[in-house]
C-alpha cells in the first residue's frame, strides 16, 4: 500500500523547501556580485535518474539545462558515483551555456541508496580566457573563452580534489572570487542534501521516492492538460541576428512548431549554421529555450519540473 496523500503532500513541499534553501544559501554565501546581487544562478533537485522535480526561482535558461548535467554524471561515472562526491562541469555542449556558468552536482545517498541529485549553476566572475572576466565577444573558438571543466570530480567522497581546485585557481584572474563562489556552491548542495536526508529519516526512503515520482507524474499530467488548451496546427516564424561580431552576415533563426493534442514538436531546420563568433546555442541551451517558451505560453506560474 502506498503512502497516504496527506503525507505525500508534506514530503513534496519538504523537497521544494529543501531546494529553496539551497537557492538562498548559495546566494547569501557567494563572493561574486553577479551571483548575490544579479542572481545569475539557479538550483534544482532531481530524482535518481536525473529528472528534475524541484526548481527554485532562478535564471530560466539555467534551470532548463540542469537535468543534462545530472544525466551526464550518471552516464559517465555510473557505479563510480559515491556518497560525498561533487561533480563540476561547464562545457556548453553538455551543460548548456557559456564557460562562466559553472554547474556543480552532488548525488544524495541514504544508507548507500541513491535518492537523487542536488544541482546548481552559477556565473563565476573569472574562468580565464583571452579577456578579463572571460567575456569574449571577439573570440572565434571556445579555447579563447576560458577553462573547460569536462564533468570531473571536484570532491571525492567528501574530500576536496585539490588537484582540480588548483587548476581552477591558477586559471582565474580573480582566484579568491572564483574559489569563493565554488565553495558557496558546494556548501549549498550539502544544505539541500541534509534536508532531503532528514525527510528520509522521518518518513522513509520509499515514501520520499514515491513523493518524487508523484511530483514528476503530476507535472507531466499538468503539462499535457495545458497542451490541450493551445491552438492546434503548424506555425512558422523567422527572425535574424544582425551578425556574430566577427562577420557581417545576418544569422537567421527559423522555427516550425507543430501542436497536436499529444505533443508539441519544435523544428529549427533551416536556421543558420554554426557561426564563427561566440553567438551559438548548444543543444541543451536550445532545449532549455523551448522549455521556457512552453511554460510562458501555458502557465508561467506553474512549478517547473521534469
Amino acid at each position: 500500500m502506498g503512502v497516504d496523500p496527506f503525507t505525500l503532500e508534506i514530503i513534496k513541499n519538504g523537497l521544494i523547501v529543501a531546494n529553496d534553501e539551497m537557492f538562498y544559501a548559495f546566494g547569501r554565501t557567494a563572493k561574486s556580485p553577479v551571483i548575490y546581487e544579479v542572481l545569475d544562478y539557479a538550483v534544482a533537485l532531481s530524482d535518481a535518474k536525473g529528472e528534475l522535480m524541484a526548481l527554485a526561482p532562478g535564471v530560466p535558461g539555467f534551470s532548463g539545462v540542469l537535468d543534462f548535467v545530472a544525466k551526464e554524471v550518471l552516464e559517465k561515472f555510473g557505479s563510480d558515483i559515491k556518497d560525498g562526491d561533487i561533480f563540476i562541469s561547464n562545457v556548453p555542449y553538455h551543460s548548456g551555456t557559456h564557460l562562466n556558468d559553472v554547474t556543480l552536482s552532488m548525488p544524495i545517498f541514504y544508507k548507500d541508496r541513491l535518492i537523487g541529485f542536488a544541482i546548481n549553476k552559477g556565473h563565476w566572475s573569472e574562468v580565464g580566457g583571452m579577456h578579463f572576466g572571460s567575456w569574449t565577444s571577439d573570440s572565434t573558438e571556445i579555447f579563447q573563452e576560458g577553462t573547460q571543466f569536462p564533468c570531473v570530480k571536484l570532491f571525492v567522497e567528501g574530500k576536496p580534489n585539490r588537484d582540480v581546485i588548483d587548476i581552477i585557481k591558477y586559471n582565474s584572474r580573480l582566484p579568491d572570487f572564483t574559489i569563493g563562489d565554488m565553495e558557496a556552491q558546494a556548501a549549498s548542495l550539502k544544505v539541500a542534501a541534509r534536508r532531503v536526508i532528514s525527510l528520509i529519516e522521518k518518513y522513509g526512503f520509499d515514501a520520499v521516492q514515491e513523493a518524487m515520482e508523484k511530483i514528476l507524474s503530476d507535472g507531466e499530467k499538468y503539462a499535457k492538460m495545458k497542451l490541450k488548451e493551445l491552438p492546434k496546427g503548424e506555425f512558422e516564424a523567422e527572425d535574424y541576428i544582425d551578425d556574430d561580431g566577427i562577420t557581417d552576415n545576418p544569422l537567421y533563426v527559423r522555427v516550425k512548431v507543430k501542436i497536436t493534442d499529444d505533443e508539441m514538436l519544435v523544428d529549427f531546420t533551416g536556421s543558420a549554421e554554426q557561426a564563427k563568433g561566440s553567438i551559438n546555442s548548444s543543444y541543451p541551451a536550445t532545449v532549455s529555450g523551448v522549455r521556457e517558451t512552453y511554460m510562458a505560453v501555458t502557465d508561467p506560474h506553474a512549478m517547473p519540473n521534469g
